[in-house]
């Protein structure tokens, strides 16, 4: 297991961590003092193995060790605990300190550097390279953009359903009007648009591109072919390029010369 799927798995555990507590801000009408007191003590009997679990990742980058980002981490685990403990009778107080908890506690995770030159999976590979793609998106903390000239509706519930509220997504495919599937894009990219809302969606349409990008906050990756069709017939590649100005610029101008189908300038989508 490579540093990016470690990174992915730690904070797979932390939403396990804080299952328990989110369940009691989710369903507030199901909660007594004892389903509260039993949330908190599974919260406090599970928290030490993932501290364990994190401080070794922090630690495995030989000669490294990411003193401020554990810190933040094991700070924002203990403050949750206690704050809650201090408002077991307010539910809105709970959320809240949940909320800002568990973004500190993502924050500390998403900054540990986790670089990766290349992959390549074998034809045939296709939940190998899905699994690989998924990590690079929930790793993602503000900033996700993707470019596919033949984007298909399942791109949203695959990969984008687990980035943060705080990233900003964009995605720049080709207009493919005559054809189904691109209608069907469109239908599930209105129904990701009305709940995220044009300050966090951007939806580009961009006719010259072929190439497929990827960027996750400062990382950038060239793909070696779509993401519906990743490892089925064919290899498919996953190649990390030099994050300079230059590169991003690129991926900059395609979607300033593309047309804005949702977004902050198109509130309402196309």
């Amino acid at each position: 297991m490579n540093r990016k799927e470690q990174q992915a798995e730690l904070i797979y555990k932390l939403g396990l961590l804080l299952r328990p507590i989110q369940d009691i801000v989710d369903y507030p009408d199901q909660q007594t003092p004892q389903t509260i007191a039993r949330a908190m003590a599974k919260y406090a009997a599970d928290r030490d193995s993932l501290l364990t679990d994190v401080r070794n990742f922090m630690q495995s980058e030989p000669g490294h060790f990411y003193l401020f980002e554990w810190q933040t981490f094991d700070d924002s685990l203990g403050s949750l605990g206690l704050e809650i403990n201090r408002n077991r009778n307010a539910i809105d107080g709970i959320r809240s300190i949940l909320d800002k908890n568990r973004r500190q506690a993502l924050n500390a995770i998403h900054l540990i550097p986790t670089e990766i030159e290349s992959e390549v999976f074998e034809a045939n590979s296709p939940f190998q390279a899905y699994c690989k793609l998924k990590t690079y998106c929930e790793t993602t903390l503000s900033n996700f953009t993707w470019a596919d000239p033949y984007m298909g509706a399942s791109l949203f519930h695959r990969y984008l359903n687990d980035l943060p509220d705080a990233a900003t997504v964009t995605l720049v495919t080709k207009d493919r009007a005559n054809q189904p599937e691109y209608q069907s894009y469109l239908n599930i990219s209105r129904l990701y648009a009305s709940e995220r809302g044009p300050t966090k969606y951007r939806l580009i349409v961009e006719s010259s591109n072929h190439d497929r990008w990827l960027r996750c906050d400062d990382q950038l990756y060239h793909l070696g072919g779509s993401a519906k069709d990743a490892g089925h017939r064919s290899p498919f590649t996953i190649s990390s390029l030099s994050p300079t100005p230059e590169n991003f610029q690129k991926l900059d101008e395609l979607i300033n010369s593309g047309t804005e189908l949702f977004g902050p300038n198109t509130p309402i989508h196309q």
